[in-house]
């Protein structure tokens, strides 16, 4: 069946999910209709993970390394065999590849061993837990707000075009992110089951998140213990509140810190390189990626809705009337602390906030359900009617954007298929030289790639080992 086909197909099927959950959220049958959200989710993230091609920044690295580390989950690599000289800091052509934590890579890894060394394997996870991570939304803001608050965030979520393209893989950051955003909401949610049911054994699994969310990126996770410390903060009771945050925080440390040890002491020339690279990600713009203090303000019009500052500002306003104020503030501190961190950082991404977004999803949804409050005067409730429409819709139409249903994918299939045809025809011992998509070359054989000419002396040396070497004379496949 035609791309332009399936991406027709999947949009109606989603609308077709997200109409039945509309209709059992009119019945007030809400449990079930956010779960029908989570299917309609699904589908959307389905489609954009079927791509037959890696995509280039930065899934084809994550791609290479999860592929590797099927043969030893210790030793994450991106060349199997390091041919050629390379440097320990640059993490886009070297051995050891530390750049990024390890969880999303161990997931990516299993789940190609069961399924095998394919696209749709590699993604499986992230579509998965990017799909669980609506029904999270729904009960983050029901638990805080309102069953019909929740439900219309865990829309939003849903058919959010950032979260969909990430879950494919089709932008920077892609996988990395949605299992970094993932845990960060769990361990919100969790937290949210402390302060409302006062279990405090539960601080061991907000801990664990935690330590999870920091084993997928790194530091910034511990902004759910500021969540979590403004939810369950007693002031006649400091040392109750002081033993549940030290049992949160031990925890996670528990579960992320036995990684970074074994990193640096097995690696430890990589695991320092890349320490000072996340620091480096402060001070300097790295590989291009810059942005004034305004990137991410600017970024949520157009990955978010263009509502979302006005949303932001009626919550606060809200939160100062002391209206549930303890759950906005927590809220507020989910948003605003990375916000401002990311803001001030000088290496900027669209993707660095994306753990943010549920709560974003939650307060455009207060918003949108304060409007449709009917007023005594008609048509200033007409007009709200309309920009809660208008808001909707923008959001639908950023969706379409980036799920590109109608994409021309004939480009990317051609040296996708390129690779494969070389697979076919076995690839032990092959060293190709001058391949442009050397990255991807590798995840689709066993050959070695390499996308320049080496010296004369150093393919003698190549040939020396028992390597064939194979010379591509057309850089564009």
């Amino acid at each position: 069946m035609p791309h332009y086909a399936l991406g027709l197909l999947d949009i109606l099927t989603a609308a077709l999910f997200i109409f039945f959950s509309f209709q059992q959220f009119k019945k007030n049958n809400f449990q079930f209709s956010a779960l029908l959200l989570v299917v309609a989710a699904f589908v959307l993230r389905a489609f954009v993970a079927s791509d037959l091609y890696l995509h280039e920044w930065d899934e084809r690295y994550h791609a290479l390394v999860a592929k590797n580390l099927m043969d030893n989950f210790l030793v994450p690599k991106l060349y199997s065999i390091p041919l050629l000289p390379y440097s320990v800091s640059d993490w886009s052509s070297n051995y050891i590849w530390l750049h990024k934590q390890p969880l999303p890579l161990w997931c990516m890894a299993i789940s190609m061993k069961i399924f095998g060394v394919n696209e749709w394997a590699l993604r499986f996870p992230s579509v998965c837990i990017s799909s669980i991570g609506v029904y999270l939304t729904y009960f983050i803001g029901k638990q805080l707000f309102s069953e019909k608050v929740g439900l219309l965030g865990a829309f939003f979520h849903c058919i959010n075009g950032l979260m969909i393209e990430m879950t494919g893989g089709r932008i920077a950051t892609d996988h990395i992110d949605v299992f970094f955003f993932f845990f960060v909401e769990l361990g919100v949610a969790f937290s949210i089951v402390v302060f409302k049911e006062k279990k405090r054994y539960l601080n061991v699994i907000v801990g664990v998140c935690i330590g999870l969310a920091v084993l997928s990126k790194w530091l910034p996770a511990f902004t759910v213990a500021l969540v979590w410390l403004i939810l369950n903060y007693e002031s006649k009771a400091l040392g109750r509140t002081a033993l549940g945050l030290a049992l949160v925080v031990l925890t996670s440390l528990a579960v992320f810190l036995p990684w970074q040890l074994y990193a640096h002491s097995t690696f430890p020339l990589e695991y320092a390189s890349e320490m000072q690279h996340n620091y480096r990600h402060i001070i300097e713009t790295l590989d291009g990626r810059e942005g004034g203090p305004f990137y991410f303000f600017n970024k949520l019009f157009i990955t978010l809705n263009e509502f979302i500052w006005i949303a932001f500002a009626w919550f606060i306003y809200k939160a100062f009337q002391k209206s549930n104020s303890r759950n906005r503030l927590a809220l507020a501190i989910w948003i605003l602390i990375p916000f401002i961190f990311f803001s001030i950082a000088k290496t900027k991404m669209q993707g660095y906030l994306l753990f943010v977004y549920p709560a974003l999803f939650i307060v455009l949804a207060e918003f949108c359900l304060f409007l449709l409050e009917k007023k005594a005067d008609s048509k200033r409730w007409k007009f709200q009617q309309l920009i809660v429409i208008v808001l909707v819709f923008l959001s639908v139409r950023y969706s379409i954007e980036r799920i590109k249903p109608f994409q021309d994918q004939s480009k990317q299939l051609t040296w996708a298929n390129e690779f494969r045809k070389l697979e076919k025809q076995g690839a032990e011992k092959k060293v190709y030289l001058n391949v442009r998509h050397c990255i991807e070359g590798m995840f689709y054989t066993n050959s070695i790639m390499y996308g320049y000419m080496p010296t004369s002396e150093q393919i003698e040396e190549m040939k020396a080992k028992g390597y064939e070497i194979i010379v591509n004379q057309n850089p564009e496949l």
